[in-house]
């Protein structure tokens, strides 16, 4: 039986576990939950050899990932089975292995400090526990259903350890087999819990009791080695049923989403704004008074340094215990090299589930821990009383910032709801007429809402609601993930053309109908410049209103400017307002578009395009009447000219004209060629056309650093400006997704203007 002690310490972290996170349970499924929830409906529903395919194969045969998975899978079908499309069973089990991890969190910590039952021990435990549970940075994890892998995993991760530490005490055999099978089930559910065979040589390494009352180093590490042989032994079985079943040993985010991690990956490491954002998790520009929070967290790093620092010096730091938490935080940091970092937003925050647990125990430690003989002086109590109001103020303060986090997660996942209900009500008004959504929301402060099109259309059916939707209708979303993706102008202007019906989301007012003018009926300019006195300038912020622009009519926003010795990573950026979504006053936001400046000592001119129609919210309204143009930060700046254009002048049009495309707007090729329409003949300047496809899975918008060119597989140049170029499947790299852009360029091979509209292809 448990010491009442314990049970007290348990039943107040399951109460923390329940005051931030019982409000979840109202929340609704976000982002990958649709895919994932749906995929074992399916499995219910006429697909069982789906459920095979996880234990043979990649995890939902997701293009984008390399990971095996199955035993996630067995967890959301267990919650199918029992609340099939409500949101708040699976919430309910997030919330379970949540609080499981908190509690096997307190044992382990128990187990490893050097005095079981001193009080130093219990506090470092209750500690440990309690900072992990009221941690901000897990929000993402417990409040998004398929975050489970996280807490899931950790659960299994946490009480193999258990038994591993177990197993230095008690029935050894029939504890490593425990601890085995434990880990092998983390395993299955995320690649995370790899660690545990590092964590079993430290536990071996530092708790194993020698033979014999002389210390011999050769003989502590072969101890410690064969200690953990078994998990590595485990280990090398995964690797390879790994390999049979994905071809890989390693995986993760494979293609372009894995290329795209590798980039600046170094500079990520180096970020020293991630260690701030773990230290001060604070979400940017929702916490009222965020300076005054962060002097409070401030002054609590500042009192456990100093405390930890007086124990240092008395000489009751626990040598091993504290090796070893630094020795099982390596463990869970190697396995995210890739996914280093963290948002303003706490984006991201997922991967370092498992850092915080022993991040949480090493606080805890610097405030309470000591060694096996306490000291009962005063010198020493008084630190310890200390240690209590300090770590009482962090409870308190973190309790507070993790509340107001979880609270965004749980309103994106109302929007999301809303989203539902509202799509819904106007398909089925609409009956069989074409429904255009722009602006669904994707993310919302750092949450997950609706990734893309097929998520969209993924939660407008059963399990999520009664019925398919047999309305037809249409959308702009990226295939897989992309904040703002970049859309296809002539595929929206030719909806408009065959009377479709637009709406567009606003978080205020959902879905609002847009009404546009056509552009041939449309008397706005499709060019103007703008003169001097409509360009009101203060600072480095331009102003231009009164205005009534068809953005049927109007795609780029181009500014001729000098810019003598610019700052690194200047920008051109521009926002706009409309009617019914007026420009927003507060200039300190961020602009809606940015370009950066392109480096160049011997020519200070820039001409910048800004692609306006690419961009959703330049369509959000019937008319745009307004701009707020910031100019870049350089030495010496002079602005010659602002105006307005079609994207004929400046891009080259595309179209595959023998295709029909998704209502995601992704074109099946199925056939063994199809037409590539391109036309740039209205360029200043250009004389060919250079033709550019992605490599499969690659999208241009994941490398926006370097203008989409690390997404290329391959170029095809054109000698004319105008050509029906036949795009065959051996062009492509086999089945996949593709992305293909055209660029102008002149005489000697250099683009002219901007590239083309990305069209979205599926090699079958």
């Amino acid at each position: 039986m448990a010491k009442p002690s314990t049970l007290i310490d348990i039943g107040i972290i399951l109460l923390v576990v329940a005051l931030l996170f019982g409000r979840t349970l109202t929340s609704y499924f976000l982002a990958d939950d649709f895919g994932e929830v749906h995929y074992i409906h399916r499995i219910f529903n006429g697909q069982p050899g789906l459920l095979l395919s996880n234990f043979t194969g990649n995890y939902m045969q997701i293009p984008g990932m390399s990971v095996y998975r199955p035993f996630l899978l067995l967890s959301l079908l267990f919650d199918y089975i029992i609340w099939k499309g409500s949101a708040f069973g699976y919430y309910a089990s997030n919330i379970f292995y949540y609080a499981g991890d908190c509690i096997l969190l307190y044992f382990i910590v128990k187990r490893l400090a050097p005095s079981p039952e001193s009080l130093a021990n219990r506090l470092t435990a209750f500690f440990s526990s309690l900072f992990f549970a009221l941690s901000a940075l897990h929000c993402e994890s417990v409040s998004w259903v398929v975050g489970r892998v996280d807490t899931a995993c950790g659960f299994f991760y946490l009480l193999s350890i258990l038994c591993i530490l177990k197993s230095l005490t008690g029935d050894r055999k029939t504890l490593t087999i425990s601890a085995i099978a434990l880990f092998i089930s983390a395993l299955f559910i995320k690649e995370m819990a790899i660690g545990i065979p590092v964590v079993a040589f430290l536990i071996g390494l530092f708790y194993l009791k020698e033979d014999g009352n002389n210390f011999d180093l050769k003989r502590k590490f072969k101890g410690a080695f064969t200690f953990s042989l078994p998990y590595l032994a485990a280990t090398c079985v995964y690797f390879l049923l790994r390999y049979l079943t994905l071809g890989t040993l390693v995986g993760g985010y494979v293609a372009g989403f894995g290329a795209s991690q590798e980039q600046n990956l170094l500079a990520r490491w180096l970020d020293v704004d991630t260690m701030r954002r773990i230290a001060y998790p604070l979400v940017n520009g929702h916490f009222a008074g965020a300076a005054q929070i962060a002097n409070v967290l401030t002054i609590f790093y500042v009192a456990t340094t100093t405390l930890f620092a007086v124990r240092l010096f008395s000489g009751q730091i626990p040598f091993r215990f504290t090796a070893f938490l630094i020795g099982w935080s390596l463990t869970t940091l190697v396995p995210i090299y890739k996914l280093w970092g963290l948002g303003y937003h706490l984006e991201g925050a997922r991967f370092l589930f498992f850092f915080t647990m022993p991040l949480s125990c090493i606080l805890a430690s610097m405030l309470f821990q000591s060694k096996e003989k306490e000291i009962k002086s005063t010198y020493y109590s008084g630190p310890r009383l200390v240690a209590w109001v300090v770590a009482i103020l962090f409870a308190g303060i973190s309790a507070y910032i993790c509340q107001k986090t979880n609270l965004i997660w749980i309103h994106a996942g109302k929007q999301v709801k809303a989203v539902n209900a509202q799509s819904i009500k106007i398909l089925n008004e609409q009956a069989n007429n074409q429904t255009v959504f722009l602006g669904i929301p994707k993310e919302s402060e750092g949450t997950h809402m609706l990734l893309n099109g097929d998520t969209f259309r993924t939660m407008l059916n059963p399990p999520f609601n009664n019925k398919e939707v047999k309305s037809t209708f249409s959308t702009f979303e990226p295939i897989m993930y992309s904040p703002t993706p970049e859309i296809d102008t002539n595929r929206l202007q030719k909806l408009v053309s065959n009377g479709a019906s637009f709406y567009v989301w606003s978080d205020a007012t959902h879905f609002v109908p847009v009404k546009f003018i056509s552009a041939q009926s449309s008397s706005s300019p499709s060019s103007k410049q703008f003169e001097p006195e409509e360009l009101q300038r203060q600072g480095s912020e331009i102003t231009i209103n009164n205005q009534s622009i068809n953005p049927l009519t109007t795609d780029f926003l181009t500014i001729n400017l000098e810019a003598q010795e610019p700052a690194d990573g200047a920008y051109v950026g521009v926002s706009w307002g409309s009617p019914n979504f007026p420009l927003k006053k507060d200039m300190t936001a961020e602009p809606m578009l940015k370009v950066k400046l392109k480096s160049d000592k011997t020519n200070s001119q820039k001409l910048i395009h800004i692609p306006l129609s690419r961009d959703w919210r330049w369509f959000r309204d019937g008319e745009v009447n307004n701009f707020n143009i910031v100019l870049p930060a350089a030495q010496k700046l002079k602005l010659h000219s602002v105006e307005i254009s079609d994207q004929a002048k400046i891009s080259p049009t595309i179209d595959l004209t023998q295709l029909t495309c998704s209502e995601n707007g992704v074109y099946p090729l199925k056939a063994t060629e199809t037409n590539l329409a391109a036309d740039a003949g209205q360029i200043p300047g250009a004389t060919g056309l250079l033709i550019e496809i992605t490599k499969p899975n690659f999208f241009f918008e994941n490398f926006r650093e370097s203008n989409g060119e690390d997404a290329v597989g391959s170029r095809f140049p054109v000698k004319n400006t105008k050509t029906d170029f036949r795009l065959k499947r051996i062009l492509f790299r086999g089945k996949g997704y593709y992305q293909v852009r055209v660029r102008a360029v002149n005489d000697r091979g250099e683009t002219v203007g901007e590239p083309s509209c990305r069209l979205s292809l599926q090699v079958e």
